[in-house]
């Protein structure tokens, strides 16, 4: 049978198809990050990670404008003047285990003493 993944969380392929939920989101008063706080003719800086999907940023940089609220991008290596290559270095070398190496997480513990009664805990 044909997979049944719901449609409506499949990836988008433009900024026009994000633009209702970055009006949305720039329209936000309350919440966890209320971008709506913003009044016209303000200018806003929003740091964003690295890793931050490009369409999203500029999808909600023009959301902003069209509120002619200003938002002005800065990805955090560009912050730390800092090359994207050396980020995902850095990543790699601090993110030893996966979400797949759960496995790895037991021998961890067992090998920096985390656990003090290793025998009674995996008895």
């Amino acid at each position: 049978p044909r997979a049944r993944f719901p449609n409506y969380l499949k990836a988008p392929e433009s900024i026009d198809e994000l633009m209702p939920q970055a009006r949305h989101a720039v329209q936000q008063k309350g919440g966890r990050t209320p971008l709506g706080l913003a009044d016209p003719g303000d200018i806003v800086l929003i740091p964003i990670p690295y890793t931050a999907d490009p369409l999203v940023q500029e999808a909600i940089r023009r959301a902003f404008a069209e509120r002619r609220v200003e938002a002005r991008l800065l990805y955090e290596h560009e912050l730390a003047g800092v090359d994207v290559k050396d980020l995902e270095t850095i990543d790699e070398i601090q993110n030893v285990f996966k979400a797949g190496d759960g496995q790895q997480e037991l021998n961890y513990l067992q090998i920096t003493g985390r656990i003090a009664d290793w025998d009674g805990a995996v008895a």
